[in-house]
């Protein structure tokens, strides 16, 4: 589950930049968009690979080569954070003319209303209904907070930039940690599960043999109701459960063990 959270985190955060980033290169460059497009997509995977080959092979580089990799995403960062940060800008100026072009309306309603006396009602339920502000959630906080719209805005938006670089970093290095280290976990827990089975199997054996126990007594003794599953574990296709053999033990213990005592 953290594996899959951890790549949708990365594909998600990586989308979005690569998207505002190749948005704010065809602002720019309004022909060959095809070529644009290309072009910024092959920097950001080539970004997201250089990160995953200098943390997978990290100590087998010297010194000059770890150097050029880091400046290579350096750069690449850097890029993508210019071209974010355009973008973002560019979205919320054109958010504040379509704010600007509302309020002319608005005014013209307003004109209207002193001019056309016998539609005064219908022309305040409109008015009533349009917004008169810029109003969005940063403006908000900042009405909270008694600042200006734009000074928080213009606040706003770099630090989503700074964050949102380093975000994609870190990420593709806790996918990659995650994917390398998923197989090699389970290794151990399955040596260790049949390391266990085969012990258990084996004293099993060993009981049966020392005691002269039958399939059928070990099934009842254990509480199966197939003896299949008994004879599985007696020759090893099926690892032997150690609460089935502290089971035999213990009966074996009160059967045998306690009258020898006696």
């Amino acid at each position: 589950m953290y594996i899959a959270l951890v790549t949708l985190s990365l594909i998600l955060v990586f989308g979005s930049s690569t998207f505002m980033s190749i948005a704010g290169l065809l602002s720019i460059f309004t022909n060959n968009t095809i070529i644009i497009i290309c072009m910024r997509l092959g920097m950001e995977i080539g970004k997201i690979l250089t990160i995953s080959h200098l943390y997978r092979s990290w100590r087998q580089h010297n010194t000059m080569a770890k150097t050029w990799y880091i400046i290579i995403v350096f750069v690449l960062t850097f890029l993508t954070s210019f071209k974010v940060l355009g973008f973002l800008s560019q979205c919320h100026q054109k958010a504040v003319q379509e704010n600007h072009v509302i309020q002319v309306q608005i005014n013209a309603l307003d004109y209207e209303e002193s001019v056309l006396r016998s539609q005064i009602m219908m022309i305040d339920t409109t008015l009533d209904g349009l917004p008169n502000h810029n109003s969005n959630p940063v403006t908000a906080v900042a009405e909270i907070f008694g600042i200006k719209g734009a000074s928080i805005i213009s606040t706003f938006i770099p630090l989503l930039v700074l964050i949102l670089e380093p975000l994609t970093i870190g990420l593709t290095i806790a996918a990659n940690s995650a994917w390398l280290h998923h197989g090699k976990n389970k290794k151990p827990i399955l040596e260790n599960n049949l390391h266990r089975g085969n012990n258990s199997t084996n004293k099993l054996k060993n009981l049966q043999k020392k005691y002269n126990l039958s399939v059928a007594q070990i099934a009842k003794i254990t509480g199966r109701k197939k003896s299949k599953t008994c004879e599985g574990w007696l020759k090893g296709i099926i690892p032997t459960p150690p609460r089935a053999l502290t089971e035999v033990q213990t009966w074996v213990e009160k059967k045998y063990v306690k009258k020898q005592k006696e």
